[in-house]
């Protein structure tokens, strides 16, 4: 083979790889994608991390209500039984009034 075919022969070669790399950096598994997918990935990342903080948040506060923590457990007590004690007052605004943010009370003591 002579010096001049055997340097257009790697010429046609490296143009054919070249644009097969081209082609397969810009399709589905190419640059763009694999930059997309790093991008879901981190996303992901994010998400775990802020459930796994709720998590752990939750399993506090369900360890201090298994220690019937009075400062954990009162509250919720009063919520879900409308419990008052003697000597306050609880007030309740009706859907209109709280939507417009006017005060009006309505006492209900015990």
């Amino acid at each position: 083979m002579s010096a001049p075919l055997r340097k257009t022969l790697f010429v046609l070669l490296m143009a054919a790889v070249a644009v097969y790399a081209a082609s397969h950096l810009r399709g589905p598994n190419g640059l763009v994608a694999l930059f997309a997918k790093q991008e879901a990935i981190s996303q992901l990342e994010d998400t775990t991390a802020k459930l796994a903080k709720s998590v752990e948040e939750q399993e506090k506060r369900i360890q201090a209500i298994r220690d019937k923590k009075s400062e954990v457990v009162i509250p919720l007590i009063r919520s879900r039984t409308n419990w008052v004690r003697q000597g306050e007052f609880e007030f309740h605004l009706n859907e209109k009034e709280k939507k417009a943010g006017t005060p009006a009370a309505a006492p209900a003591a015990q």
